[in-house]
């Protein structure tokens, strides 16, 4: 058996869909069984392209795989099953594109994780539009721009940055925006949320968290453990079920319910993500690093163990279209995905003989 990875999870009609970490594959698993199934390939991708996407964005019966790696927008038809393909600017240039969306009315709304802007995809017309390029002015970023997470409050949209101490500030109507910087210049977030009250931040290296009221009040959350910036960070910060949840992401490790109402931690555990995220209101999702997938809904936490047969695995791998191995005059380098066996049965499919 295989267990397979991803950088994120979206939930919709019983079942959750991810796109693998090393191959652009949708699958879905049934919420109920955990059975696993390929939902669909990414056409036009590498078989072996790793990190095809960081974001799925749910928008009524669609789901809007952004590009993080791939060179394309890809939009999955739970209805039809069908994949549409989409093009938007500079996709074909370079990766690590977009780490963070959302859907907003009828538009999905990217922002930038290297690419210096920020896009919008009409869902109507599938029309994509570059709406704000602010990050132009950041030369040679060493991070991110967004790495996870944003908020929404009276139309405005408030992003925090990893490249600076500074959170983008941007209405949604007349794409006018502006750049707040809450606390010291010096730090740089991975995330905010927003209680109904206060934001929530939290910081891109070592365990800072912190509390603002979208203008001048900044203050620091004590968490009753404290941690090194060289071990440990969080991968960003959510709202959920009236709680504020801080997503364990790299080192120690630790992730943390807060009720932020009474401004006290409810709880915190050593689980750590690669991607731990909101589905709106309902439910908590993520994979942890050992490959358990945790569903938390309200009170009840279902854990599945995402895996695959070599065999179900091989078939997927063969139902690729060749020019996704050997297309645009590649030249296939064996990996964990792509090796002699499935060279072997390639070349068989394209009518090579041995």
């Amino acid at each position: 058996m295989t267990k397979l990875f991803t950088d994120d999870a979206i939930t919709a009609d019983g079942k959750i869909y991810f796109v693998a970490k090393d191959m652009p594959v949708l699958y879905s698993m049934e919420t109920e069984t955990g059975e696993i199934a390929c939902a669909g390939i990414l056409p036009g991708e590498n078989i072996a392209q790793k990190q095809p996407t960081r974001k799925i964005v749910r928008w009524k019966d669609r789901l809007v795989i952004v590009p993080y790696n791939a060179c394309r927008i890809y939009i999955y038809d739970l209805g039809t099953r069908e994949i549409l393909v989409v093009d938007y600017p500079n996709g074909h240039e370079y990766g690590y594109m977009y780490a963070e969306a959302f859907a907003y009315e009828d538009k999905i709304i990217m922002i930038g994780a290297f690419a210096a802007n920020i896009i919008e995809l009409d869902m109507n017309t599938l029309d994509v539009t570059v709406r704000n390029t602010c990050f132009e002015e950041y030369e040679e970023p060493k991070d991110m721009f967004c790495r996870s997470g944003y908020a929404i409050k009276d139309g405005t949209v408030y992003i925090a940055l990893a490249v600076s101490g500074a959170v983008l500030k941007i209405d949604l109507k007349t794409w006018e925006y502006s750049l707040a910087t809450p606390g010291d210049k010096e730090c740089r977030f991975s995330g905010i949320a927003y209680d109904g009250e206060k934001f929530w931040l939290t910081a891109r290296r070592g365990s800072g968290v912190y509390l603002w009221d979208g203008d001048k009040e900044f203050e620091r959350f004590n968490l009753p453990f404290e941690m090194s910036e060289e071990t440990y960070n969080f991968g960003g910060v959510y709202h959920y079920d009236n709680r504020i949840w801080l997503h364990g992401f790299e080192g120690e490790g630790r992730t943390v319910k807060i009720d932020p109402k009474n401004r006290c931690v409810e709880g915190y555990n050593e689980h750590r993500y690669f991607f731990f995220r909101n589905v709106g209101d309902e439910c908590i999702i993520g994979q942890e690093r050992i490959g358990t997938i945790r569903l938390i809904c309200g009170g009840d936490v279902t854990e599945y163990d995402p895996e695959i047969s070599e065999d179900e695995l091989m078939k997927i791998k063969m139902s690729f279209d060749p020019s996704a191995v050997f297309g645009d005059g590649r030249i296939m380098t064996e990996n964990e995905v792509f090796g002699i066996g499935e060279l072997v049965e390639m070349l068989k499919k394209t009518g090579v003989t041995l």
